[in-house]
């Protein structure tokens, strides 16, 4: 499996900058080129990034500012994964062989049984069989983006510590996916296949012999505004000023489409009509269905949103700093009413630089600040809205008329997702800055957080997504930076520690089925009282002494009932092992300098998960 589907990664960087200029004009030009290989076989990827920059000063108090950053990009998504044999089975067997001794590609089982689809058709069908190595040779699946990010900027100098600046941003991407499946792909003869039928020695192939071509284009076209005048004041007798307030405006647009196309030849560029209306009945009494629709249709999402803000921090006889933010957004995807489109945000915060008092007589510490800051964030979720969706669909396989589902129930208390913020911490730094740290403390509450939740049937749905779910957090990270060398031999180290605990507090939505806890932890699988990314598995209860076979537990009970094990348990039945998500992380990075030349080292570690 490891010599077939894997190999060693690879990763090229290759960058050339350019930078000049004078008093009134300064420019920087860069071109990089990344070029990388996966370490599963068939995976690539490459980028090509070119950048420009442009400062003006054409008077003297006024500066101009242009950059331009073009990205092209592509790559091959052609691994093969996980090797799923489908029928109820998770995985592979781990003693399948992938090939044969001289290379020859191996069969395994995919989806179906031998026993069928050696006889399937009598040899009239394209071969059934599932050969994971022919599969790595013939996948075609490809991405290409281009991506245009300009930024405009002026700044005016006004007296007395006053400032005013403009700022624009514009931002064009594209993309395209494709995905080709040859004739000879397990893919394109499954379905060729299970849509055939056998009428005496006729064979009636309702999906045409070809490739099945998907496509996929995207489009972003996003533009931002930003406007905002700064104070920025310092007196002799250490009182400073910093403040800005401003607005800015936000909009993006993205659009897209997605195509399928059967009986295709990537050769002539041909393809064949089909029917998607009639539902086919499928090969070996598998039941009846109509043309798979993979992705297809159109779409296309505006979102808007304005936010007005301000921050000042105010720093009295050099010790004593008080802050605040506060700022309002509101956006086009909230709220039947005005006032619920907006929300609130806000921050406070002091500093104490103890170091700079008089009764500090502490000649080894060089610095030391104490800081507390409390305030609140907001997010949101651009595929809900507060207004009924429906989306359009081209025809019903029943009618063969044009119709509409709603995707997205009425929700006019719709809001922000809210996230409270308490950060308490101290920066030092000993004589000399050879050891200097920051160790932080911070607790989070998290509300409104967007979750299915249940409600009345008679409204027809059985669950919505809501702002009902809360999540508490709380952690403690430690930075320290030593300078353990100077001079022709430099050794700098930086020791980074963190500790993070989360906990669902509320969730409304529980699953009756406790199966549905069980599984890889991967995914947030919410569980009022727990880490929201959880790892369960069945209670394992040793092998049964007459038959050997593995046993569980069922309502406490030890049970060899491998069904009722696995759909009917009950929360008890269960054993929690801990998140899949470290508890502690962090790294030690050492850097050394020698005559123009640096070297580093970094060693990162995840512990208690």
């Amino acid at each position: 499996y490891l010599k077939h589907l894997y190999r060693t990664g690879l990763q090229q960087q290759h960058a050339l900058s350019l930078t000049g200029g004078s008093g009134l004009m300064n420019y920087f030009l860069s071109a990089g080129y990344d070029r990388n290989r996966s370490n599963e076989a068939g995976n690539r990827n490459s980028r090509i990034t070119l950048h420009s920059l442009t400062q003006l000063k054409p008077v003297e108090r006024l500066e101009l500012q242009a950059a331009v950053t073009t990205t092209f990009s592509g790559a091959a998504q052609n691994a093969l994964g996980p090797l799923v044999p489908g029928g109820g089975k998770g995985m592979l067997y781990p003693y399948a062989r992938l090939a044969a001794a001289d290379g020859t590609a191996l069969p395994v089982p995919k989806d179906y049984g031998s026993g069928f689809i050696d006889t399937a058709g009598g040899g009239a069908l394209l071969d059934w069989r599932y050969r994971p190595l022919e599969e790595l040779a013939l996948a075609d699946n490809t991405r290409r983006e281009t991506d245009l990010l300009v930024r405009l900027g002026a700044k005016y100098q006004f007296p007395k510590g006053f400032a005013a600046e403009l700022r624009y941003q514009l931002q064009q991407a594209k993309s395209e996916n494709r995905q080709y499946y040859r004739q000879d792909t397990y893919f394109a003869r499954n379905l060729i296949n299970l849509y055939s039928s056998i009428n005496g020695g006729d064979v009636k192939r309702n999906l045409p012999l070809g490739g099945i071509l998907f496509s996929n284009q995207s489009e972003l076209n996003a533009q931002a505004l930003r406007g905002q005048l700064l104070y920025n004041r310092t007196t002799q007798k250490g009182h400073s000023l910093n403040a800005l307030a401003g607005a800015e405006l936000r909009q993006a647009v993205s659009r897209g489409s997605g195509h399928q196309t059967f009986g295709y030849n990537d050769d002539l560029l041909t393809f064949q009509t089909v029917d998607y209306a009639t539902a086919f009945p499928l090969f070996g009494n598998l039941g009846t269905a109509t043309l798979p629709a993979y992705n297809l249709g159109f779409r296309e999402v505006e979102n808007r949103i304005l936010s007005f803000y301000t921050n000042a921090a105010y720093t009295l006889f050099n010790r004593y700093t008080l802050s605040a933010s506060a700022r309002r957004d509101a956006s086009n995807l909230f709220g039947v009413a005005t006032n619920q489109k907006w929300t609130p945000l806000w921050s406070a915060g002091a500093a104490w630089h103890l170091s700079r008092e008089a009764f500090f007589q502490q000649p080894q510490l060089s610095a030391l600040t104490l800081r507390v800051t409390y305030g609140f964030n907001g997010n949101i979720q651009n595929n809900l809205s507060a207004l009924p969706t429906i989306e359009h669909r081209s025809s019903s396989s029943v009618t063969n008329i044009p119709f509409a589902v709603l995707v997205n129930p009425p929700n006019p208390d719709l809001r922000w997702e809210k996230v409270g913020m308490l950060n308490a911490g101290l920066d030092f730094a000993l004589a000399g800055n050879r050891l200097s740290g920051t160790l932080e403390y911070f607790s989070k509450k998290a509300v409104d957080l967007l979750s299915s939740t249940p409600v009345d049937p008679s409204t027809g749905f059985t669950q919505m997504t809501q702002n009902a779910a809360h999540l508490n957090g709380r952690g403690v990270d430690i930075r320290l930076q030593a300078v353990l060398s100077e001079g022709a031999f430099g050794w700098n180290t930086t020791l980074l520690f963190s500790h993070v605990t989360n906990k669902v507090s509320r969730y409304l939505l529980q699953s009756s089925n406790k199966s549905a806890y069980v599984g890889y932890g991967y995914s947030i699988t919410p569980l009022e009282g727990y880490h929201p990314y959880s790892l369960f598995s069945y209670r394992w209860a040793g092998l049964d002494g007459a038959t050997g076979n593995p046993t569980g537990l069922t309502a406490g009970q030890k049970s060899m009932d491998y069904a009722a094990l696995v759909n009917r348990p009950l929360f008890e039945d269960l054993v929690y092992h801990g998140t899949t998500r470290p508890a502690f992380f962090g790294n030690l990075l050492s850097a050394f300098t020698w005559k123009g030349i640096s070297l580093s080292a970094n060693i990162s570690y995840k512990l208690g998960y």
